[in-house]
């Protein structure tokens, strides 16, 4: 499980944008990833942007650059 968390905050690091969908942003360990996009890197001087499409408030609403309330359904 260590090495798949590794491999995801890798990906966030890197990533210009985030999208998180139906999520409550709470569950720990899970739930830091997703700002790790934001702060401005050398490879990406401007930073990156969380974009978060949930139905409910979440903690990270502050950090996003869009929050989309709307419900996730997966049909």
């Amino acid at each position: 499980m260590e090495a798949e968390h590794d491999r995801a905050w890798v990906a966030m690091l890197k990533a210009d944008l985030v999208v998180v969908l139906g999520s409550s942003l709470s569950v720990p360990t899970a739930c830091e990833l997703p700002e790790e996009c934001i702060p401005p890197r050398e490879a990406k001087p401007a930073g990156g942007r969380l974009v978060i499409v949930s139905f409910q408030n979440t903690p990270k609403d502050p950090l996003a650059a869009l929050h989309i309330f709307a419900p996730y359904f997966v049909r």
